[in-house]
């Protein structure tokens, strides 16, 4: 970051100097920054575009700094250019500026003083040439925001992600999962999804790819059609690729460009977290629908002889009682199940467990 000084060209030219700058939607308004460094003022989360990223990555990588948020760029298209030569006190400084929403925690960083979420009613207060504690806005940021404004109710009505990809076992599709798939399908026009551990038969994965999938389309025909199937296959038992970088790459070629990769698993998000934009679930689901499940419980109520289907969606219990699916379970697995259950482990998260489990199968 420059901290001021008048840009100079490194090639000694004096070409403008382009930046891209990040308009974020988040818990109903827009997050602002204020800045450290002069310029002071209060400011649109942003910074000068760095070589070897595109910028849309680079947009991506100045919201996180500066306030912490995982931003998704609508369309991942700028929302619009300001290339005033005026605009910028420091010199001719073109900004890229994209609009989209915002997903984690908010916490200042890099040259951030502060970040906070400013209502729509103080936006235009700052629009209008007034100030917030006795700041105005930086550089033409009323601009900026102002083109926003003008735009905002075809940005909101658009879904947030064109393409989102996630992936999971789903052995079964309990009503977490379902929750998490119904979540996503609303928010994206089109959603990949990913089935791992496609290679492997065991008690961790008792379903085979081909009824996971029948278990996730019985449930999501009902009310969508906006998703389709990749299958990933688990190298962690390999000791060669037990490293995450195999599936890595293959992850990445199955789902393609992505606006956003929604995990909650920390040993999947630090895998694919240097290609996409990854989110957790509960960024997309309301916290009254939050459903705190996992398919270890599910499986474990089957085996114990206990009331499983009020865990899954009514239709994915049909399936698994008429095709005599939780038979063939509790006759393979039943008992390497219940054994399990010494396990400290068992329902345990992190990254390190999930890599310790997926190596040992």
């Amino acid at each position: 970051m420059n901290c001021g000084a008048r840009i100079v060209h490194s090639s000694g030219r004096n070409n403008p100097v382009p930046t891209t700058d990040a308009v974020i939607e988040y818990n109903g308004g827009i997050v602002l920054i204020t800045r450290k460094n002069p310029p002071y003022g209060i400011a649109i989360p942003g910074g000068f575009a760095e070589g070897g990223l595109r910028l849309e990555e680079n947009v991506r990588k100045e919201a996180m700094e500066e306030t912490g948020l995982a931003f998704i760029a609508k369309g991942r298209q700028p929302m619009a250019i300001f290339d005033d030569p005026g605009r910028d006190p420091r010199g001719h400084i073109i900004s890229i500026a994209y609009a989209g929403r915002g997903y984690g925690e908010l916490v200042a960083g890099d040259d951030a003083a502060g970040a906070r979420v400013y209502s729509i009613e103080e936006i235009k207060r700052l629009i209008a040439g007034g100030t917030i504690g006795c700041m105005p806005l930086a550089f033409d940021h009323a601009a900026i925001l102002a083109k926003y404004l003008e735009l905002r109710d075809g940005l909101l009505a658009a879904k947030p992600f064109s393409r989102a990809g996630v992936v999971g076992r789903f052995r079964p599709l309990h009503l977490g999962s379902a929750t998490l798939l119904e979540a996503l399908c609303e928010h994206a026009d089109e959603v990949i999804i990913g089935i791992g551990s496609a290679n492997r038969y065991n008690a961790r994965n008792p379903f085979t790819p081909e009824e996971t999938r029948e278990m996730i389309d019985r449930h999501l025909t009902q009310r969508f059609s906006n998703y389709r199937f990749v299958l990933l296959n688990d190298y962690g038992h390999i000791r060669e690729f037990n490293d995450g970088k195999k599936w890595g790459g293959e992850a990445v070629a199955a789902f393609g460009n992505l606006d956003a990769f929604i995990s909650g698993n920390d040993y999947v998000r630090q895998l694919l977290g240097p290609y996409y934009a990854v989110i957790r679930g509960t960024d997309i689901i309301p916290v009254e629908n939050w459903v705190m499940l996992s398919g270890t419980m599910v499986r474990v109520a089957m085996a114990k002889g206990e009331d499983w289907k009020k865990l899954v969606p009514a239709a994915v219990g049909d399936y698994l009682e008429k095709g005599g699916l939780v038979q063939r379970f509790r006759k393979e697995f039943g008992l390497e199940t219940l054994a399990s259950l010494s396990d400290a482990t068992l329902y345990q998260g992190g990254a390190e467990v999930e890599k310790a489990r997926v190596a040992g199968g």
